[in-house]
């Protein structure tokens, strides 16, 4: 008897089907990584955040020692920008009235070594969020009104501490914040729309969404 059985090879169409599906696979494959890779930026940034503002409020408790003085601490940001400021300030209350009002300087952008009084300098840490920057800042009082801050600054003032905000546009002074709540929505750069929030309260309460 003879042996009618043969092999058959892929014909082209089949061929091309294939390489369709692994392009297709590949391609989720590589999406999935980057969005994973964005949010795994937004989550790092947010901590780092939230962790320079535990930390001020921290050094602000333990009435940290910074060169030769026992300054207060605060945390500086910007609109539109990925920096991240801790900083110190000597003396918050400029004016010696024993509470602090508009007339003192306790905001970063408008504190001088001078001013602060610190021998060893303002800036504590300064550091530059990755793909990540500062979208909108946006202050609510108790009575839900709303307010975009180009520039925000948080003080936490020793040794309680008790914290006070001051806010302000790209230029100019920064005027003392009432009592309320502050989101800080971060964006990654190279994907506009992917964002988390960073919430901060008059009362020390900081969390993210």
């Amino acid at each position: 008897m003879h042996d009618h059985s043969h092999q058959q090879g892929f014909t082209l169409i089949e061929l091309l089907t294939v390489i369709a599906v692994i392009m297709i696979m590949t391609a989720m494959v590589l999406g999935g990584t980057r969005g994973w890779q964005r949010e795994s930026e937004l989550e790092k940034a947010a901590a780092d955040v939230i962790s320079t503002y535990r930390e001020a409020r921290q050094y602000a408790t333990a009435i940290r020692k910074h060169g030769d003085d026992y300054p207060s601490y605060g945390v500086h940001l910007e609109e539109g920008d990925s920096t991240v400021i801790l900083y110190s300030d000597c003396k918050p209350d400029d004016t010696g009235e024993g509470s602090l009002t508009d007339a003192d300087v306790f905001d970063y952008p408008n504190i001088s070594g001078s001013n602060s009084e610190c021998d060893e300098g303002i800036i504590i840490t300064e550091f530059e969020l990755v793909n990540v920057e500062v979208r909108e800042i946006r202050f609510t009082d108790t009575s839900s009104n709303d307010e975009t801050l180009a520039r925000f600054s948080t003080l936490f003032l020793r040794p309680e501490p008790t914290i006070w905000f001051t806010g302000g546009s790209s230029s100019g002074s920064m005027d003392i914040l009432e009592v309320g709540d502050v989101e800080i929505e971060l964006e990654n750069t190279k994907s506009t729309g992917d964002t988390k929030t960073v919430y901060i309260n008059t009362n020390g309460f900081i969390s993210t969404r």
